[in-house]
């Protein structure tokens, strides 16, 4: 069972500042683990376990657990996944500590998802949204809200002073970090022989004009090539067929590749984003690229319309 300590802490928290309205959540979140912790779009990482959803546009968060490098949920690296935008993923915490000090400590959820052009532009819209919430009206609502920030103030979780330098340094970070940089994507962590992570990397390019390639290519010969490739680079194909998918049988492809590498949980929640997306009503945009995040979905039966 998958188990995040301070996720728990912080449900039952919000229980406690629950109104008669509670599917207006307190965090502004649906929070919880269900199952593997799939996060049933097509473009969420196989390496990520969902815990909160907005309710919108299928926005959520995951715990990134960079397949395996991350062992304990409470210290990985938290990404938010917003299917309908460009990037559909980006990194916002260091781990789900800072996260919640960014969404209830500072009430700055519009820097966990918006993507802003420079500061400037942060800095704006931070104050019209301190000043919208100055001026709400102190009903039933506002005030269980109020009593849950003010109480989880008192857990000393650590302090955020700025919420978008601390992201801008955390996206550095996690350039300097990854063995594999992918555009507009988080890119892989690197691995030794054994999986365990390295001190010192060396970095490559991914090639997105090879990888296209390649997935042009018969499956023996797709596979020739796909062997020769390092871990780290394997992986980071794993994530850009995530983006963008030419035919759903190379989804297919990539589950057997995953359960090969040794990673049968990130291969069942890939082949679970397979089964969703085979079952859901979908009105595409391109109807050429089957599985392309930018692709408008219903889910069935799901909570996000």
């Amino acid at each position: 069972m998958l188990r995040s300590q301070v996720l728990e802490q912080i449900i039952e928290l919000e229980k406690k500042y629950l109104t008669k309205t509670d599917y207006v959540m307190p965090s502004g979140l649906y929070l919880g683990i269900e199952g593997n912790g799939n996060g049933n779009y097509f473009c969420s990482p196989v390496d990520g376990v969902t815990f909160g959803r907005t309710g919108v546009d299928g926005i959520h968060f995951a715990i990134l657990t960079d397949f395996g490098v991350g062992k304990q949920l409470d210290e990985c690296p938290i990404v938010v996944v917003t299917p309908m935008s460009n990037p559909w993923i980006k990194i916002v915490a260091r781990n789900i500590k800072d996260f919640f000090t960014i969404l209830i400590g500072r009430e700055d959820e519009m820097i966990l998802i918006d993507s802003f052009s420079n500061e400037d532009d942060y800095r704006k819209s931070r104050a019209e949204q301190i000043k919208a919430y100055s001026s709400q009206d102190l009903d039933e609502e506002e005030l269980s809200r109020r009593a849950f920030v003010e109480a989880f103030q008192q857990l000393n979780y650590p302090q955020i002073p700025d919420s978008y330098l601390y992201i801008m340094k955390i996206e550095i970070e996690r350039a300097n970090a990854v063995a594999v940089s992918i555009p507009n994507n988080i890119g892989v962590m690197p691995f030794s022989s054994d999986g365990i992570i390295k001190s010192s990397i060396t970095k490559r390019e991914f090639h997105l004009k090879k990888f296209n390639t390649m997935m042009s290519m018969g499956e023996a010969e797709r596979q020739i090539v796909f062997d020769k490739e390092p871990l780290e680079t394997k992986l980071a194909m794993i994530r850009q067929c995530q983006m963008d998918i030419p035919e759903a049988k190379i989804a297919v492809w990539f589950v057997e590749q995953l359960n090969n590498l040794g990673f049968p949980v990130e291969a069942e929640r890939l082949q679970q984003l397979i089964t969703q997306q085979e079952s859901t009503e979908v009105n595409l945009i391109d109807n050429t690229n089957w599985g392309a995040p930018y692709i408008q979905v219903i889910f069935r039966g799901g909570e996000d319309t």
